[in-house]
């Protein structure tokens, strides 16, 4: 196995002596360049390629291209020797293990009989702007103080829920849950120290519920719970006493602590009703009925 940085142009890379060499003409590339034989062995990494994947050009000579490629699209490559299209998304792995996102071009090189002798792979990193869309797809759907879903995300997830409960013959509970007094502790802690708050309920709403429901934050001090595939509405019920019992435990803002109350309203498809925004709208209502009573919670009507 070749070792090394080749003096010379790979064979693949046919160039008159007149011109640069096809060697400094890749190593200027700002994008990483792969270049295999026939048989899909690295031959050539230009320096992008081994800044991008953390591999040094001697440590790959030789290897199949495939070992560079993550699992995802390796059965892909296997299976065509190509990826069509201009330029497809790709895994590169990189000498840590972890994969990186690429966009690649590949290009077949053949002799004059129309036989393979080699591929090279154009990859541009697109790691920082896929990061970049993935977190403006989630702050789109996300609340960002407290990471909870936010109001578009909750009406997709419950209409998601009521379709599920409509198949399957359970009913969806939809808790409206308001805390009570956040504007004393605004003023009279300031506004972090109410962030640290309204962190902490969210907090606590999560560890109430199991894992395949639903907790969001749509308002300031306005947080829904939605229940999936309830069996019976007394888990409501039993969930509104477990909620009480764990909001009305201090709670650590900074170095004060508060305690607070929470006022919640339930609504339940299909009794109340089977439209997102109409269960919404009844758990709201059931919601102010519990603070006008002084209750902890309500139904809705």
């Amino acid at each position: 196995m070749t070792s090394g940085l080749p003096t010379d142009p790979p064979a693949i890379f046919p160039v008159r002596a007149s011109r640069p060499s096809a060697t400094a003409i890749l190593s200027a590339l700002p994008d990483a360049v792969i270049a295999t034989d026939g048989d899909g062995r690295v031959i050539y990494l230009n320096p992008a390629a081994e800044r991008v994947s953390g591999w040094s050009q001697q440590e790959v000579l030789g290897v199949l291209v495939s070992r560079l490629l993550s699992r995802e699209r390796r059965r892909k490559v296997a299976a065509t020797g190509h990826v069509p299209g201009p330029s497809q998304p790709y895994q590169l792995l990189c000498r840590t293990g972890s994969p990186r996102a690429v966009e690649a071009s590949l290009s077949v090189l053949s002799d004059e009989r129309g036989h393979p002798t080699g591929r090279i792979y154009v990859c541009r990193d697109v790691g920082a702007a896929l990061a970049h869309s993935q977190a403006m797809s989630h702050g789109a759907l996300h609340d960002p103080l407290t990471g909870l879903d936010n109001r578009r995300c909750l009406l997709d997830r419950l209409q998601d829920a009521l379709l599920a409960a409509a198949r399957t013959g359970t009913s969806v509970g939809v808790c409206f849950v308001d805390i009570d007094g956040m504007k004393a502790v605004n003023d009279g802690l300031g506004h972090s120290a109410g962030d640290l708050l309204l962190r902490s309920v969210a907090t606590r709403l999560l560890n109430s519920v199991r894992a395949s429901d639903t907790v969001a934050r749509i308002g300031g001090d306005e947080f829904v719970m939605v229940l999936h595939r309830l069996a019976q509405t007394d888990e409501a019920r039993t969930l509104t006493q477990s909620v009480t019992r764990r909001l009305n435990r201090p709670h650590n803002v900074g170095i004060q602590t508060v305690q607070i109350t929470a006022s919640m309203g339930w609504a339940f498809s299909p009794e109340n009703s089977r439209d997102p925004h109409e269960l919404l709208a009844c758990a709201d209502r059931a919601m102010y009925t519990a603070k006008r009573t002084r209750s902890d919670a309500s139904t809705g009507r």
